[in-house]
């Protein structure tokens, strides 16, 4: 038994641990249970059941060491991870897919250049426009375009040459 927290000399808090039950209990003041937490082999929380009526949160784990849900009554929440990477991919209340995360490792770079790049079409269609310099706008926009499918990778560049191919649009249709 560890009392952790005192106030005037009285414990507000007491943990006690059995080691048998792999479990943890949390007592308040008048030694009544508030808490109880089960662990797994691994030292990780499996089981959270505070005092009734509320439930339990049950927690589980996948062969790596993720956790991969946890449940309290009818809500539950899951983790989906990258079977190669161990990144995580997805998360699921209730079995419906609320978050998704993409990973593009060593790609920062090129995506910082296609922001760049596509912020700069756009200003210097808009610019040409504003400024009745058509001509000049469609060649820029054309030249930035072959430039980039040259230098970055083919997923970036379908996003950059349709972004620059929105552009080339609404320059010609200036024209028009």
């Amino acid at each position: 038994m560890v009392c952790l927290s005192k106030i005037n000399g009285e414990p507000v808090l007491t943990f006690e641990y059995d080691r048998d039950e792999n479990m943890e209990i949390v007592l308040n003041r008048h030694h009544d249970d508030i808490l109880a937490i089960a662990y797994d082999n691994s030292g990780r929380p499996v089981q959270i059941t505070p005092r009734d009526p509320l439930e339990s949160l049950n927690v589980t784990y996948d062969s790596q060491g993720h956790m991969v849900g946890w449940s309290r009554g009818e809500f539950s929440l899951s983790y989906v991870y990258d079977e190669r990477t161990g990144q995580l991919t997805e998360k699921k209340i209730a079995n419906r897919i609320m978050f998704r995360y993409i990973y593009k490792s060593g790609y920062k770079v090129c995506v910082y250049v296609c922001v760049f790049v596509c912020v700069l079409c756009v200003c210097l269609c808009v610019c040409a426009s504003l400024y009745a310099c058509r001509c000049v706008c469609v060649i820029v926009c054309v030249f930035v375009c072959v430039f980039v499918c040259v230098l970055l990778c083919v997923c970036l560049c379908v996003c950059v040459s349709l972004c620059v191919f929105l552009c080339l649009c609404v320059s010609l249709r200036a024209l028009a």
